[in-house]
């Protein structure tokens, strides 16, 4: 039960509200911030008229200063007051949509005050915003009692579905890689890729088994940006995926010669690039996590004995006689 009093006596705001609960037999004050304002001057108001919704009450005291009344947040929101009629003394209903207002306002006509029929009717919105963060019901907000949750609203570790997704806290979960061997090179086939999936809010390891098949997706160089690694991604090589200890796992990724190694061919040799590698876990469904580990590169190696083609000491052997210039063995 809500008893509400806001009026003007002579100057004096007259108040004197509350919220009785019945069944914890307890009463609980009304907060007068942002309740409607009394009207009057120096006269008596002849009071207000109030509607309960099923969930909030609508307060109008006869002027462009009515609040709706949440009493679960205890707190008040005001009316649009274009179109509001100014009453001095009233009656309302509620239609289950609407209320509607009823009643007189005074007119100064030759010296003295005329009462005058008026009123006028007032419609929630279609998706009211109880809680005033921009959404309503059925705009999806999951709690209309709570500002701090809302669509878009940052998803926190508080055991509260923040952002109405319908996941308690945040379903992620941040992924850790090492790469062996941190050289690579051309010569490279093997690349093993320790994974290692904790979900954020709690800290904990997750079953490495519910890892989806995960791709060594590209080559991060300083020089070259991100170079997509074998076209689409490299995938792991299934069934040589290892469960370690720690809710860790080693996964193989083998490196075929053709694209691949002319990719490593390509980049320069000695500088620090990071192998990024992307996957996901089936207990996180729809949140691809990715990580990075640094490798260095290795330059081509050459053949013991050839020196390099077209470059200085370059020797065509003659039919006969040998190389020109150089004398021949002895035997």
């Amino acid at each position: 039960m809500i008893l509400w009093k806001r009026t003007l006596d002579h100057g004096a705001i007259l108040e004197g509200s509350g919220r009785y609960d019945p069944v914890s037999d307890v009463w609980r004050a009304v907060s007068p911030e942002g309740a409607p304002a009394p009207e009057g001057a120096l006269f008596y108001r002849a009071g207000h008229a109030a509607v309960w919704t099923g969930s909030e009450m609508i307060a109008w005291p006869g002027s462009d200063s009515g609040a709706r009344y949440d009493p679960v947040l205890d707190r008040w929101k005001p009316l649009p007051s274009d179109g509001g009629p100014s009453l001095w003394s009233m009656n309302a209903v509620w239609t289950g949509e609407s209320m509607i207002v009823w009643g007189f306002h005074d007119v100064w006509s030759d010296y003295d005050f005329d009462l005058q029929p008026a009123g006028g009717i007032y419609r929630l919105p279609e998706d009211p915003d109880m809680d005033g963060d921009g959404h309503g019901f059925c705009s999806g907000d999951c709690n209309d009692a709570d500002p701090n949750v809302h669509p878009g609203a940052a998803d926190t570790c508080n055991l509260v579905d923040d952002d109405c997704d319908g996941l308690v806290d945040p379903p992620d979960a941040a992924m850790e890689c090492g790469i062996a061997p941190a050289v690579i090179g051309p010569s490279t086939r093997r690349i093993h890729v320790s994974i290692a999936f904790t979900e954020s809010c709690s800290g904990e390891g997750v079953d490495p088994d519910l890892l989806s098949p995960v791709r060594l997706r590209a080559v991060l160089s300083p020089s070259r940006g991100e170079i997509p690694f074998c076209g689409e991604g490299l995938p792991e090589t299934l069934g040589a995926r290892v469960v370690l200890p720690g809710g860790r796992a080693r996964l193989l990724f083998e490196i075929p010669r053709d694209g691949c190694a002319a990719l490593l061919a390509g980049l320069p040799a000695g500088e620090p690039v990071r192998l990024l590698i992307e996957g996901s876990h089936a207990g996180f469904p729809g949140r691809p996590a990715q990580c990075s580990a640094p490798v260095r590169v290795t330059p081509a190696r050459r053949r013991a004995g050839l020196p390099a083609a077209g470059g200085r000491g370059t020797c065509r052997r003659a039919a006969a006689g040998g190389c020109p210039g150089r004398r021949p063995a002895r035997r």
